[in-house]
């Protein structure tokens, strides 16, 4: 999709209630970011905002440019203590400003939990070109999402644009009091996961306790929906099931949530399940 016809969307989009309201059930305990989409001019990259209601996420959506600029909207994998401090909305401001140098530095310190995040992405670099192989990452997904069924894993699926999926474990099914053991362990995970599976569209990168994910509920920059996909929609899944278009007309946003799989186990069994899961890809 011309990303002028995206901009066109994107006011629409972002002024419909129940979508704000849904975004801001994921990012009531996470950092909020904004970055350029790849390629884009000119670059931009908000970080470490927070939004703690409707005022403060529609402050952040208008003050960004985030309906003219080719912005993605993000969270933290981390889940984060709060309040944090307020920046700037000036980037070079925001450079020399001492809580925000010190934010920075000791982000750590902010992290209270950390979620299991896997990217999988249709579009590789190739020489100095980008190829889109959606099919083959369409089959990678589809069969970790076997495995994670296997294991009954309270993942939910979303898709980062029209050329790729996130899949996310949220913290609250994760039992770890080191947080450093629990990035080390899952950056074994990670590599474990690629090379026992032969998975070649997953991001295998250095699991970082800044990392960011893609924001469910928002629009990509290139049109698509980050939709929380359930087992249906998954299974028969087609680009356009992911346009504003086709959402508006099909989907019914308001209390929809993230569509955690939970398997019929309660929430006990489920971090059982989750912890034998990174046990027997670690050891």
């Amino acid at each position: 999709m011309d990303f002028r016809e995206v901009l066109k969307q994107r006011a629409d989009f972002y002024n419909f209630t129940p979508v704000l309201w849904e975004m801001l059930k994921v990012i009531h305990n996470k950092e909020l970011a904004f970055l350029s989409a790849k390629g884009t001019l000119p670059k931009k990259a908000f970080r470490f905002f927070w939004a703690n209601g409707m005022d403060s996420l529609k402050s952040h959506l208008q003050f960004t440019q985030c309906f003219d600029l080719a912005l993605n909207l993000y969270c933290s994998v981390a889940d984060l203590k709060f309040p944090l401090p307020i920046f700037s909305y000036h980037l070079e401001k925001r450079k020399l400003d001492t809580k925000y140098i010190e934010f920075n530095r000791n982000y750590v310190n902010y992290v209270k939990n950390y979620s299991i995040f896997y990217d999988f992405d249709g579009k590789t670099k190739v020489g100095e070109e980008y190829v889109v192989d959606m099919d083959k990452c369409y089959k990678e997904v589809a069969r970790f999402k076997e495995i994670l069924d296997e294991y009954k894993i309270p993942y939910y699926l979303i898709p980062s644009s029209f050329n790729g999926f996130h899949i996310i474990i949220s913290s609250e099914y994760i039992e770890y009091n080191d947080l450093d053991k629990l990035i080390s362990d899952l950056n074994i995970l990670i590599n474990r996961i690629t090379y026992d599976y032969g998975f070649e569209m997953l991001d295998n990168t250095v699991v970082d306790i800044k990392r960011i994910r893609k924001l469910p509920y928002s629009m990509s920059c290139d049109g698509a929906i980050v939709l929380p996909l359930t087992d249906y929609e998954f299974k028969n899944f087609d680009k356009k099931m992911l346009t504003w278009d086709f959402v508006k007309r099909n989907i019914v946003i308001k209390n929809r949530g993230l569509m955690i799989r939970e398997h019929n186990c309660n929430q006990e069994q489920l971090k059982q399940n989750v912890k034998r899961f990174i046990y027997e890809h670690t050891n």
